[in-house]
């Protein structure tokens, strides 16, 4: 690889130290505890230590940290200034940079990268347990820029972290805003303008019937044939992901029952009692499809009473969901009874008035979609610049 004009080639250990300093035993006490999450960052694994604090290593802003022998290699810790100092185990390994040579961001920003995860994970090939120590990582081969350049490109990148902060913030909002939303309208706390009659209790079993999804299937039935809705479809969206449909085998003349538009959609059984019951409607005209054996389907005998577009968020609302709570049976694992669900009451107010509030709720959906978009296309677009800029592909006027 050339490398560019000004540019310089070190290995990591050359504009890097390793720190071995310990807690003060006096101190110890008002330090945190940090971890190294399995992404690029430190997390706060605990406030006190019963004993031994005094054998923990010191990291503070601008050092990094990393287990040396964890199985997720190439996750490393940047300590920030809004962390502050901090404690991590005695075993991890604790490095700082010689900031006249190199930016501690920038290596934080260096090591995001998928050629560091790459080396980290060549570098301890080959070992039953492995354990790459920082004489290990000090043989990493860097290319760097003068320390100015290095402050230009934070500059830029800051730019992409900002954006990527904002729409994050806007993504919370909007799902804020919704649930606020959900617990007045969906319950009649708030009435819309021009509302006011009286809502009506519907019985589920008198507003329609359940029915099984598939039976008698073998793992050898699934990845080809007919169209079938999944579990993850079901407990991931509030409206069924026609674009995420998966596909198994259906025999002429089998007695499987078809999904159709309208069809209110619960997880049978989960690991936990708060997962059970996560609902999901069909608001998409499919030819012929089917639903996974792990859910039960929920048609409405008619939509006089309540319109597909409203109940996909009211029955994934959290306070319908605590009923399915107290359905909940089981010990290692969780199911609900289609009899106990059919004999549950909900409280509906005028057609007319669902199409209101579902209107604003999906209004919502489709703000929180939007950003999440743009949210994703930031990610890609700073990656894409981390590569370039790193590389000396991308040059920048200091």
């Amino acid at each position: 690889m050339k490398i560019p004009s000004g540019w310089h080639f070190f290995k990591l250990n050359e504009v890097t130290s390793e720190s071995r300093k310990r807690a003060v035993v006096g101190n110890r006490i008002n330090l945190p505890v940090f971890g190294v999450s399995n992404q690029t960052g430190l997390n706060t694994t605990s406030r006190y230590h019963a004993e031994n604090l005094d054998r923990y290593k010191v990291i503070e802003p601008g050092m990094f940290a990393y287990n040396p022998m964890r199985l997720n290699i190439g996750s490393i810790g940047y300590c920030t200034k809004d962390i502050g100092t901090g404690l991590v185990s005695p075993d991890y390994v604790v490095f700082s940079c010689n900031e006249k040579q190199l930016n501690s961001q920038y290596l934080y920003y260096y090591v995001q990268n998928h050629h560091w995860k790459h080396w980290m994970q060549k570098a301890g090939a080959g070992s039953v347990r492995v354990r790459i120590y920082y004489k290990d990582i000090g043989m990493y081969p860097i290319i760097l820029p003068p320390i100015h350049e290095q402050q230009k490109i934070l500059e830029i990148l800051s730019t992409w972290d900002n954006a990527i902060e904002l729409t994050n913030q806007l993504i919370i909002a909007e799902q804020q805003l919704k649930k606020g939303l959900e617990q007045h309208l969906l319950t009649g706390k708030t009435r819309l303008s021009g509302f006011d009659n009286t809502w009506n209790d519907n019985k589920l079993g008198d507003l329609g019937t359940t029915y099984s999804g598939l039976s008698g299937k073998t793992k050898d039935d699934f990845g080809v044939g007919k169209p079938y809705i999944t579990y993850r479809n079901i407990f991931e969206n509030n409206k069924i992901d026609k674009s995420k449909l998966e596909f198994v085998k259906i025999r002429d003349g089998e007695n499987q029952n078809k999904v159709q538009y309208g069809d209110i959609l619960f997880t049978l059984s989960s690991e936990t009692p708060d997962e059970v019951g996560m609902c999901s409607v069909l608001l998409d005209n499919l030819s012929e499809c089917y639903l996974n054996s792990f859910c039960f389907g929920f048609r409405l005998n008619d939509f006089k009473y309540l319109i597909p577009e409203y109940a996909c968020f009211l029955f994934r609302s959290d306070f319908f969901r605590r009923n399915f709570f107290k359905l909940a049976q089981g010990s290692t694992r969780y199911n609900i009874s289609k009899r106990e669900v059919l004999k549950l009451t909900v409280k509906l107010p005028s057609i007319k008035e669902q199409k209101k509030i579902a209107a604003l709720l999906t209004d919502c959906d489709s703000a929180i979609d939007l950003y999440s978009k743009n949210l994703v296309n930031l990610k890609q677009q700073k990656r894409s610049l981390m590569q370039k800029l790193f590389s000396g592909q991308i040059r920048v006027k200091v």
